[in-house]
């Protein structure tokens, strides 16, 4: 019902006055021998307006916010979206799916041609020791080794059935990319509160800080800021996980956590922490806030 609106597209702003260009929303396939869909997914391509393409995590929607107003940029050839997509960003997925079918194939393989292998070990033996017994003398009609010479050729089958099916389900191809949609982005007007503008330097020497403190309490944080997860930082020890979201200010004050932060917040509880790091004149200075969707709503700023 929304595909003609998805496909007119629309324009956000960017409360933050960060980001800038065209998002387009772009639906993948794998595609089995088969001629079945293996898997589906919405990868998601943001175009700036001086031409260059990076994938953006879809959970950046969260912290836009609808306007109008023209475009001051060309779109971009959707043809140059989609060879993107099928270059940078297909392959993981594409890795994605063909392990979750060898998975599935490793099942097969070890339950059900292996069930079979024993039928077909116990309907072979069953069928020797009728033409041994009749061969040394026994009546034994016929019809009764013809039967189980079908029933050894009908379990083999359905293994040769079963490993052509594996076969072809773990035979992947690239399937159709497709735009299924797009909006513009502008940046929004610069906020009041100048403060809450995010300074780039600002951010990269609390990302530092952040980065350097869990290394110093033994965990291994890895820098995710440019992925617009909901968090800056995933950093794992030997019993726990933080997703961290860093806020870094030049000097104290209030920090806002956007929708998608929010969000993720709740989400991971306990595991979400807000780091807030403040630039002293004495060196950058830490704070660390456990789980901070358990404040009151007015207090998560």
């Amino acid at each position: 019902r929304t595909a003609q609106d998805c496909e007119k597209g629309a324009v956000f702003h960017d409360p933050l006055g960060r980001l800038a260009g065209t998002i387009f929303f772009v639906e993948a396939t794998v595609v089995d021998g088969n001629g079945e869909i293996a898997g589906k997914r919405v990868l998601s391509v943001l175009s700036r307006p001086d031409g260059k393409l990076e994938p953006i995590h879809l959970a950046i929607l969260y912290d836009l916010e609808p306007r109008g107003g023209p475009i001051p940029w060309d779109p971009p050839d959707p043809e140059r979206i989609r060879a993107f997509v099928a270059e940078s960003l297909l392959p993981r997925f594409f890795a994605e799916v063909q392990a979750e079918r060898e998975r599935q194939a490793q099942i097969r393989r070890r339950y059900g041609l292996r069930s079979l292998d024993i039928l077909l070990y116990e309907a072979e033996g069953h069928l020797v020791d009728l033409e041994s017994r009749r061969a040394f003398g026994e009546e034994i009609p016929q019809v009764v080794i013809d039967q189980a010479r079908r029933r050894r050729e009908e379990i083999e089958l359905r293994r040769e059935k079963l490993k052509e099916r594996i076969r072809r389900e773990t035979t992947l191809i690239p399937g159709e990319i497709r735009i299924v949609g797009v909006c513009a982005v502008l940046p929004a007007p610069v906020p009041a509160d100048q403060e809450l503008v995010p300074d780039p330097e600002v951010e990269r020497i609390g990302i530092e800080t952040v980065l350097a403190y869990e290394r110093a309490q033994g965990r291994n944080p890895v820098d995710v800021s440019q992925e617009n997860l909901g968090y800056d930082v995933r950093s794992e020890g030997l019993e726990e996980v933080r997703y961290i979201e860093v806020k870094a200010r030049a000097k104290p004050g209030p920090v806002t956590l956007t929708q998608n932060e929010w969000f993720m917040a709740h989400r991971l509880g306990p595991e979400y922490w807000l780091y807030v790091v403040t630039l002293e004149p004495s060196g950058p200075k830490l704070w660390c806030i456990p789980n901070p969707a358990r404040l009151p709503v007015e207090k998560k700023t």
